[in-house]
């Protein structure tokens, strides 16, 4: 069972483990993507039966793609402690 109530180890978890339960069935209606959150947001508002607003953009950032950010090692690392997110999710990493 998780035990990072507070979040604060949550880089040691994969995503999975806070969305599943013990025996890894999904255990929540639906999932949001960060790489989607305004269309997410609008769905989770429709579901709540909440007033669909636009979301704002605040602070924006601007970088590099985050594969710039990796070497084949650490690109590799990535892949295999996180394999179950990875796979589950069904991303990959990409290169720019």
């Amino acid at each position: 069972m998780i035990d990072d109530i507070d979040g604060r180890k949550s880089f040691a978890y994969n995503q999975l483990d806070y969305i599943t339960d013990e025996q890894g069935n999904v255990i929540v209606d639906f999932i949001g993507r960060h790489e989607n959150y305004t269309q997410d947001a609008q769905v989770l508002f429709q579901h709540l039966g909440l007033e669909q607003i636009q979301l704002p953009h605040v602070w924006p950032s601007k970088h590099n793609h985050y594969s710039q950010h990796y070497t084949e090692k650490t690109a590799q690392l990535v892949a295999e402690r996180f394999a179950k997110d990875i796979a589950f999710f069904g991303y990959q990493f990409e290169k720019n």
